[in-house]
């Protein structure tokens, strides 16, 4: 298998301050890693995104604060310090961040989309819309418009992903809250209860919401119950990853309890299983043990391994699995029923990596990834590489699986002391930008003991150093720019000739099929679209090696 181990070796100065840098020790290897600013540079930081800007757009938990940062220097332009926030406990606070497609192209969509619980006489979580605008070097977001207020917040497994499809609607994760453990448990888990009305909220617990821009429920939900609400898909327990990939197919990581960490695509109207099922329907090491059904239930009995007296305990083949039910594509830390959870150093060393964030990777740059899912983890220090299948509905195998089981299939990157919170790829397509928890534990590189992190709340800079694959025709998509967008009857392709040859053309729509074609495209050459609906397109240029960079085009006609 291939891995990266990185150590903290030497000392570089930013600014007045000494920090320690991580660097690579390994001679001849095809990473080069960098720390952006010192240790403890973030507080809590959730979500990492790269702008339009050129910088990192990053959230901050604790502190409510949403700022941008320079990607050689690490140096901060603060955006907003978002008064409501509201965090108290482990999970709450400022969490996801997306924004809208048209950011940076002076046509008037300069928005971010934003996720954060807030305290109205309990814990609630709203999804707001803030404008970007820019004065000299000085960015700022403001004038919220709230899109949905209400929903259930948690001090655990709020989830709080955001994406947008091509479909422009927004995509939200919402997690179980935690319940049935520690001190919720008592309070029943919701993945499976459907609204009964359209502003049934508490009913979206443990689900992944859609909506229009404004926060209206869009007309093509799916009906569930006989209800469309802003439900798109449910039976979920903590959904941190999610993202769109240009295929328009929606992937999204989900923590397991103490097993079975998943991977799903998501599709409208689906049931993941959560709660009756953990993984695969295999009766493996899970039995759901309905804790608010115990009589005299008590949270401060709380516990991983007995279940209290009286409760409802169900295994997973005796849940009548309904006609939408869909399995992981893939999962982490599938086990026995005979693995012993009690031995080792408990939570730190049960078969999960708890995946956070995630980004797709798609520029075909690094020889051997093609198109990968790039996801982050919170207890084993590195980041998870899953080659997506030519169908992109599946992962091609990595050799070596890690020997107790946690990394089914998926190549290990980049292995440091730390908890990795999220990850975003540079447009160059060589270079990651990962962020790092401010506290917590992680496990050693055995993965049987628990220690501390090295480098809380830091920017960690990752860039691939060997030979690329068609690295001149492909150095980075924002070398290639059309005109007019949004375009009406055509629009013309500008690139440097000298560097970018390509073979096709392609101009497809949101569900993936080809609405126009163009051979050998020439720079400046203009390219009709009279024949195209409104709406948003994916326009593919793709060279004599297959590889291929892909850019966004809004047709409006009047």
């Amino acid at each position: 298998m291939s891995k990266t181990t990185l150590t903290l070796l030497g000392i570089f100065f930013f600014g007045a301050t000494a920090i320690a840098q991580l660097t690579d020790p390994i001679p001849g290897d095809s990473w080069a890693i960098s720390q952006l600013g010192p240790n403890n540079l973030l507080d809590n930081p959730y979500d990492i995104l790269y702008a339009p800007d050129d910088n990192l757009w990053i959230t901050q938990r604790v502190n409510g604060e949403i700022a941008r940062y320079n990607t050689t220097t690490g140096t901060k332009d603060l955006l907003i310090d978002i008064a409501a926030v509201y965090s108290t406990g482990g999970q709450d606070g400022l969490l996801g961040i997306v924004l809208h497609p048209q950011f940076g192209q002076n046509v008037g969509n300069d928005y971010a989309y934003v996720a954060y619980t807030y305290y109205s006489g309990s814990r609630k979580l709203r999804i707001s819309r803030f404008t970007y605008s820019k004065t000299g070097e000085d960015g700022s977001l403001a004038n919220e418009m709230v899109l949905i207020e209400g929903l259930s917040g948690s001090v655990d497994h709020n989830s709080g992903r955001l994406a947008i499809g091509s479909d422009l609607k927004l995509y939200y994760t919402i997690g179980d809250q935690g319940n049935n453990q520690f001190s919720n448990a008592c309070n029943p888990i919701k993945a499976q209860v459907l609204p009964t009305n359209t502003s049934d909220y508490s009913a979206y617990e443990g689900k992944i919401l859609r909506m229009n821009l404004d926060g209206s429920i869009p007309t093509d939900n799916p009906t569930l119950s006989g209800i469309r609400s802003h439900v798109y898909t449910y039976g979920h327990r903590n959904a941190q990853g999610l993202v769109f990939g240009s295929n328009g197919k929606l992937y999204s990581s989900e923590h397991g309890p103490k097993s079975d960490d998943e991977m799903n695509i998501i599709e409208a109207g689906k049931n993941y299983g959560w709660p009756n099922i953990s993984g695969y329907v295999d009766n493996k090491a899970y039995e759901y043990c309905n804790w608010s059904t115990a009589p005299n239930c008590n949270s401060n009995s709380y516990s991983d391994f007995s279940c209290p007296s009286g409760a409802t305990i169900t295994t997973e083949m005796s849940w009548a699995l309904p006609s939408n039910y869909k399995n992981p594509t893939q999962t982490w830390g599938t086990v026995a029923s005979s693995y012993d959870f009690q031995a080792g150093c408990g939570y730190i060393c049960w078969p999960t990596v708890a995946p956070a964030g995630m980004d797709i990777y798609e520029k075909g740059l690094i020889p051997g990834w093609g198109n990968s899912l790039l996801v982050t983890t919170l207890k084993r220090g590195r980041i998870y590489r899953a080659a997506i299948d030519a169908s992109g509905n599946g992962f091609n195998a990595i050799a070596d699986p890690e020997a107790d089981g946690t990394n089914d299939d998926f190549e290990e990157l980049w292995y440091t002391q730390n908890r990795y919170r999220d990850i975003v790829a540079a447009p160059d397509g060589i270079t990651f930008y990962i962020i790092t928890d401010s506290s917590g534990s992680t496990s050693g590189p055995s993965n049987n003991n628990s220690i501390s992190i090295q480098n809380p709340g830091i920017i960690i800079k990752v860039k691939y150093t060997r030979v690329t694959l068609g690295a001149t025709a492909f150095e980075s998509s924002k070398e290639v720019v059309l005109t007019p967008n949004p375009a009406k009857n055509d629009f013309k392709i500008s690139f440097d000739s000298t560097k970018m040859q390509f073979q096709k053309l392609q101009i497809i729509d949101t569900n993936g099929r080809i609405t126009k074609e163009v051979v050998s495209p020439k720079s400046n050459q203009s390219i009709s679209i009279n024949e195209i609906a409104n709406g948003l397109y994916f326009v593919n240029l793709l060279d004599e090696n297959g590889n291929k960079t892909t850019k966004k085009l809004m047709v409006i006609k009047e």
